[in-house]
């Protein structure tokens, strides 16, 4: 048919995908799914969420219990999209992201279903992202055993007890499918490294310069 049109001296720009599009389609292709606990730190939350759906990235916010506004740890109220028990059956997903908080990692870590999602996460081979206090949670659940790995500060002592993770104190850490990040000040280039991850380096520097970041 395209042949036919050529030869006819028929424009064919209309029906055929263009390089644009292609790349938008693959972008929204890829999924995420963002785990939101009470106690959770709002920045390390909200920023993964924005600056995935500005990368195209479709992400379900996913409330641990349930879909009520769930409470976060400078009381601010935020709404999940759906709750976890819902959403876990819509994957897979092609990166599970774990924000921080003390109270919400503590939360993560403590839940059963957490633990099964970021399990098979990686047994598949798909992407596992902690921020903060969240890299305890990978710990408690078993995920990322021999990686490099960072956190905040203060759990770095209970990370390097019993010599599962290699420590690093830089602000974000990939190896490959587990990435990890510090705190709220590391926010966005936690996020950004997770876009690049998923949808290519350009597009995280197109993400980044939008945003007026400067890496």
């Amino acid at each position: 048919m395209i042949a036919y049109l050529l030869r006819s001296g028929l424009a064919v720009k209309s029906i055929l995908p263009s390089i644009q599009t292609l790349k938008l389609c693959q972008t929204m292709s890829k999924s995420a799914i963002v785990l939101l606990a009470e106690g959770a730190e709002e920045m390390e939350v909200i920023t993964p969420v924005d600056t995935l759906r500005r990368a195209g990235v479709k992400v379900t916010l996913a409330g641990l219990a349930g879909s009520e506004p769930v409470k976060c740890s400078r009381d601010v109220l935020v709404v999940p999209d759906e709750a976890l028990e819902s959403a876990a059956g819509k994957g897979p997903f092609d990166v599970v992201i774990l924000p921080g908080g003390l109270k919400g990692a503590q939360n993560l870590l403590e839940s059963a279903a957490v633990g099964e999602l970021i399990q098979k996460q990686e047994a598949e081979g798909r992407i596992v992202a902690a921020i903060c206090a969240a890299p305890n949670a990978l710990k408690q659940h078993g995920v990322g055993k021999g990686k490099k790995i960072t956190s905040y500060p203060t759990s770095q002592e209970k990370l390097e007890k019993g010599g599962e993770y290699t420590y690093l104190q830089d602000r974000v850490v990939v190896d490959g499918n587990i990435i990890t990040s510090r705190g709220p000040g590391t926010a966005l280039e936690f996020s950004l490294a997770i876009v690049e991850a998923l949808v290519g380096k350009d597009k995280a520097q197109e993400v980044a310069n939008g945003m007026l970041f400067k890496q």
